[in-house]
């Protein structure tokens, strides 16, 4: 065979190969899977000196997913009863931005922000127990404190609450709440400084990404009569976000 033959046959199977490579999709680059919602207790106060009624309880969604809080409920049991007592049940819609708060505060008091939810259900500083449940009725946190029940008790009891101080999930702060061992002990410790954060607070730990959404309106409005109010959006991460549409 001559060598102009063996040219083109080497050419022509050059062209085979580079077009069979052309027609062989790339392999596909795996994306991150973001943390789904993770719902836990985060914070707790039941009292100051003077007023027994200035009460709140602060849920965390330690996941990087939108968490939906419908059909859930939170329930309360005293130490020396087994009485489940309802605090509060979620009937409708309720969203917990990822890494955000979601705040139960006592009906009737200021907190100096405003809750997304109020109870009535009056909670005890010596002991006693909290217990967040899912749709289906399931345990998905616990928290029990000084003489805690042992059914609202993960692990050893967390320290009994004192007028003016708050159990607060580890590590706490602006590094968030998502601390769980299953050991309330080790998990929480008493917070000198309470600080409740609600749904349009910042995302902990500090600098996660996402979109803060808060709505600011009046607390009693007359029949008939106008309002207004506030709709805030805020970018918590550190990049610019372009293209945001609110529906």
């Amino acid at each position: 065979m001559t060598r102009h033959k063996l040219l083109l046959i080497a050419l022509l199977l050059a062209l085979f190969g580079a077009a069979c490579t052309a027609g062989t999709p790339a392999p596909a680059t795996p994306t991150a899977t973001p943390e789904p919602p993770r719902l836990v207790l985060a914070e707790v106060m039941a009292g100051v000196k003077g007023n027994n009624n200035y009460e709140f309880i602060e849920l965390h969604n330690a996941g990087g997913a939108m968490a939906d809080l419908q059909g859930w409920s939170l329930w309360y049991r005293l130490p020396t009863s087994e009485e489940d007592l309802l605090v509060y049940r979620w009937e409708a819609r309720a969203l917990v931005p990822p890494h955000g708060h979601y705040l139960l505060g006592r009906m009737g008091q200021d907190l100096g922000i405003e809750p997304d939810a109020h109870f009535e259900q009056a909670l005890n500083t010596s002991g006693g127990g909290l217990q967040l449940r899912d749709a289906q009725g399931e345990p998905v946190d616990s928290l029990g404190w000084g003489k805690a029940p042992p059914a609202f008790v993960e692990g050893d009891a967390a320290p009994a609450l004192q007028n003016g101080y708050s159990l607060e999930r580890l590590p706490g702060g602006e590094e968030g709440n998502g601390s769980d061992t299953g050991d309330n002990a080790a998990d929480f410790i008493l917070r000198q400084s309470p600080a409740p954060q609600n749904t349009g607070s910042a995302g902990t730990p500090a600098g996660q990404g996402g979109l803060a959404f808060s709505v600011e309106a009046p607390t009693s409005v007359e029949p008939g009569q106008g309002y207004d109010y506030l709709l805030r959006l805020s970018n918590q991460g550190p990049e610019d976000l372009t293209d945001v549409v609110v529906r």
